[in-house]
């Protein structure tokens, strides 16, 4: 082989090892191309180093090819030290993040957590490239306080195995297993995570009563008006759900933290509203979903408790909605896509839920008013939007606004009713999130995930502590640096081969004129 060939190699030779080592930091997860590249270069390397072992002996080649030997070993084992400093610096959690709002790390809230976790953590990404990206740099700063935190990254096109395997319907999932218990997250941000974290790490899952005997919505159905698909998904975000007789028991748990009356079509008996009551005073929470009936109204009392008693009012209306709704529902079925920018539970919720045939939920007025009402979610203004009193004109089709009996625009269909807080209280405020409409969860809906991800959050939200929601734990209005694929490709390009080649053939220029 002649010198120039052998140089020729020898130059491609470094610039594969620089690129392995470009491979490796930028995409890790390609583990078996890394993999195969590296070996394929060490062998490269072996093999010029066997052929040329007579001329490294003796002569004026033996002196150049020891001496490109030498470069070429001293180019190693600089690699060999960076990456080793580099290892050091991940094992013992160096980092410096140099932005403003520091929106390259995670809050203090987030780290002592994760820190919390002592036993191994498996992260499993089900997204696409792209997005897979964008979702790991999110959970390696995570990993960066958590050394026995394992992200594996699977594309949902090529292994559907795995989505049907781990119970996941949709893509974009992240799968967070610990200790025999999962979760599962579909809104990707530190709160979302920490939330998950969180949830995985508690001692006791939350206790959810939902109550039987008034024709409410069966979580145990599985018929399309049944909700044993919301059921699953409250029980997958480790919560503990059970059927509750009032009337039976006469009285609320008192192990529980969440009570849920999901669209009863029957009247409350005196003892079960007593038990409510005393449940409620004692700061109890509640999820409560009052639907409006067309033509009799047969939970009028129970209306009427909630307006007298917690300031909630759901009357008997439908909302009309002739700007978002699903179509030929003349505006009857709207679909909200307006939801409070400020509080909590709905500042980062950018979906749109369907609602059919849904009431109006506003405070009630009173003279010293007991708790904060907040609207969730709202329909569009008016001209569209408007309360309409009269739910028996859609069966004549003659769903018309009426100055003198309905109500303008914008309405709110969600809202949450806050106790206000009293010093040296002895119990909890209470909190009630109340809803127009409980059919939305159904399981013929079950593809419209939106609105399962807006109930879970609700129940969620009031069956927790809420800790988390009033920690430092915003969702920032920059992001973690993310580089396009393009540019990545030309960072890559650029640093690995481009400087590279013009580095080693000006030094081989340079080294044929002093030959000269």
């Amino acid at each position: 082989m002649s010198e120039g060939i052998r140089l020729f190699f020898f130059v491609i030779n470094g610039i594969l090892y620089l690129t392995c080592g470009g491979l490796w930091l930028l995409t890790p997860e390609n583990k078996t191309f890394n993999f195969a590249l590296t070996i394929f270069t060490l062998v490269l390397t072996f093999i010029l180093l066997y052929t040329g072992k007579n001329e490294l002996k003796t002569g004026e080649h033996g002196h150049i090819y020891r001496r490109w030997s030498y470069n070429i070993i001293n180019l190693f084992l600089l690699l060999t030290i960076l990456g080793f400093l580099n290892y050091l610096s991940f094992k013992n959690n160096v980092q410096l993040d140099l932005s403003e709002t520091k929106i390259n790390s995670i809050s203090e809230a987030s780290k002592n957590l994760i820190k919390g976790l002592k036993k191994n953590l498996d992260v499993k990404v089900f997204a696409g490239k792209d997005e897979a990206r964008a979702i790991v740099s999110i959970l390696d700063l995570y990993k960066q306080h958590k050394h026995n935190m394992n992200i594996e990254v699977y594309d949902p096109d090529t292994r559907p195995d795995l989505m049907r395997a781990n119970e996941i319907d949709h893509a974009n999932t992240v799968v967070m297993e610990y200790e025999n218990r999962r979760q599962y997250i579909k809104e990707h941000s530190e709160l979302e995570y920490t939330n998950a974290l969180r949830k995985l790490g508690r001692e006791k899952d939350p206790v959810v009563y939902y109550t039987i005997g008034h024709l409410e919505v069966d979580f145990e159905g599985n018929g399309d008006a049944g909700g044993a698909q919301i059921a699953r998904g409250l029980r997958r975000s480790l919560i503990n759900l059970n059927a509750l007789d009032i009337l039976a028991k006469n009285a609320i748990p008192a192990d529980a933290d969440l009570l849920l009356i999901w669209g009863p079509k029957r009247a409350f008996f005196k003892p079960e509203l007593e038990a409510l009551d005393q449940y409620l005073r004692r700061g109890g929470r509640l999820l409560l979903a009052l639907d409006p009936s067309i033509v009799e109204d047969k939970i009028s009392d129970l209306r009427n408790y909630f307006k007298k008693t917690w300031e909630i009012e759901i009357p008997n209306t439908i909302i009309v909605d002739r700007k978002n709704f699903v179509s030929g529902s003349n505006g009857s079925v709207p679909v909200i896509k307006d939801f409070d920018p400020k509080h909590l539970l709905t500042k980062n919720f950018d979906g749109q839920v369907f609602f059919p045939l849904v009431s109006a939920v506003t405070q009630s007025e009173t003279e010293s008013p007991r708790g904060k009402f907040v609207g969730l979610a709202s329909s569009t203004s008016f001209p569209s939007s408007w309360v309409d009193f009269s739910p028996v004109e859609l069966v004549s089709g003659s769903l018309n606004y009426n100055s003198n009996r309905d109500r303008r625009g914008p309405a709110s269909v969600v809202g949450i009713w806050e106790e206000n807080a009293v010093d040296h209280s002895a119990h909890p405020r209470t909190k009630i999130i109340a809803f127009g409409n409980s059919s939305f969860v159904q399981n013929q809906y079950a593809n419209l995930a939106d609105n399962f991800t807006f109930f879970l959050k609700a129940a969620n939200y009031l069956s927790s502590d809420d800790e988390l929601l009033t920690l430092n734990l915003a969702v920032k209005k920059n992001s973690p640096v993310l580089i396009a694929d393009q540019q990545l490709k030309i960072v890559f390009y650029i640093s690995v081969v481009v400087l590279p080649v013009l580095l080693f053939s000006t030094a081989y220029l340079f080294h044929r004129r002093r030959r000269a």
